[in-house]
C-alpha cells in the first residue's frame, strides 16, 4: 500500500468470503469494522439481528485492500471514536449485541426490552436487597408492591437519566403519549420542588 504498514490483500479476502456465501447458498450481507464506519447502535443489532446469515470483516495492521471493500462490503460499523489493533474486538462485540436479540437466545424478551437503548432510553436503576446498605435505601415505591406505580417510576427514572446524560437521545424521544406527558408535568414539579430546596437534591423520588 505504500505506507508503513502492511495491508490485507483483497484476492484471499474474497475467497474466504467467496467460500462463506457459496456455503450460504447466495450473497451475505457484509459487514466490515472499520473506524472509518456509521457508529454501532441498538438499532443496527436489532436489525441485523433479522438477517439470516451475516459475515464480519476483520481489519488488521493498516486495514484492507479498498477494492475488497467495494466488491464485497455492504456496510462499515464503528463502535466509536477510537481505535484498535484489529477489528477482532469489535466484531465480538457486533456479534454479542446481534445475537442477544435473535428469538430464542434469551429466554424471555422482557430480559432486553427495558435495556438500555433498546427504547432509545438509558435504563432506569436497579435495586437489590437489603433495603438499607451504608445508610442508602431503596427508594419506597419499589417496596410498595404496586406493579403499575413501579412502571411509572421506572420509566420516569429512564427519561430522567437520558435528559440528564444523553441529551442527543432524548432529543429524539417521541414523548407525545398521555403516560409520557403525564410523567413528564410531574418530572417538571419535582425540579420545582428540588430547586425551591437545594438539600433535598439528589433524593431519590
Amino acid at each position: 500500500g505504500g505506507g508503513r504498514g502492511a495491508i490485507m490483500q483483497a484476492d484471499p479476502l474474497y475467497r474466504c468470503w467467496e467460500a462463506v456465501c457459496d456455503e450460504a447458498g447466495g450473497a451475505v450481507h457484509t459487514v466490515y469494522l472499520s473506524p472509518c464506519g456509521h457508529t454501532f447502535r441498538q438499532a443496527d443489532a436489532i436489525r441485523l439481528s433479522k438477517l439470516d446469515n451475516l459475515i464480519l470483516v476483520c481489519g488488521h495492521y493498516e486495514g484492507i485492500d479498498q477494492r475488497f471493500i467495494d466488491e464485497c462490503v455492504d456496510e462499515e460499523i464503528s463502535l466509536g471514536d477510537f481505535v484498535l489493533t484489529g477489528g477482532e474486538i469489535a466484531a465480538m462485540a457486533v456479534t454479542d449485541a446481534v445475537c442477544r436479540m435473535v428469538p430464542g437466545v434469551l429466554s424471555d424478551p422482557e430480559c432486553f426490552e427495558d435495556e438500555s437503548h433498546f427504547n432509545g432510553l438509558l435504563e432506569y436503576p436497579q435495586y437489590s436487597r437489603p433495603a438499607v446498605w451504608h445508610g442508602r435505601t431503596v427508594p419506597e415505591i419499589l417496596l410498595s408492591g404496586n406493579h403499575e406505580k413501579v412502571r411509572q417510576w421506572r420509566r420516569k427514572q429512564a427519561l430522567r437519566r437520558t435528559r440528564a446524560r444523553r441529551p442527543d437521545m432524548y432529543e429524539q424521544l417521541d414523548l407525545s403519549s398521555k403516560q409520557d406527558e403525564k410523567l413528564l408535568k410531574e418530572m417538571e414539579a419535582e425540579d420545582r420542588e428540588q430547586a425551591g430546596n437545594p438539600e433535598n437534591m439528589g433524593a431519590g423520588k
